[in-house]
């Protein structure tokens, strides 16, 4: 799908959180500044977050939990990490995390840890303030 503003990703974003449940994954890859966090904010507020939506670049990840979202949601950049063994001090794939909702940006810097996500979405650039958005649904 192509996306031609700021809002028509936010209202992807929103789409996409509908179909979102407990435990399911959802991959964002691109390059820097595709997209990726401004599509995370989309779904964010459609499992209700109204607040500002950080880039977790730094943090790493960033924790949203109810009331202030439907279901709780993890919001992981893995850009800086240096090697996918890493996500184990972060505790990212534990099996608590699996009551989570959890947005990876950068999943290829996590080696295969992310090879069964239910949804891996893919931005690209296509021209100035257009994104190619593709999701891709497991079953």
């Amino acid at each position: 799908m192509m996306i031609d503003s700021p809002e028509a990703m936010l209202i992807a974003g929103r789409d996409l959180a509908a179909m979102l449940g407990k435990g399911d994954v959802v991959t964002l890859s691109g390059s820097l500044g595709a997209g990726k966090t401004l599509l995370c904010k989309g779904i964010l507020q459609g499992l209700g977050f109204c607040g500002d939506v950080p880039s977790p670049s730094f943090t790493i990840m960033n924790h949203y939990a109810p009331p202030d979202v439907r279901l709780p949601v993890i919001h992981a950049d893995l850009y800086r990490l240096n090697a996918a063994d890493e996500l184990e001090e972060l505790g990212l794939l534990e099996s608590e995390s699996d009551d989570y909702i959890r947005l990876v940006e950068w999943p290829e810097h996590g080696g295969t840890a992310f090879e069964r996500a239910r949804f891996k979405v893919r931005i690209a650039a296509v021209s100035e303030g257009i994104r190619e958005l593709n999701i891709e649904e497991k079953s």
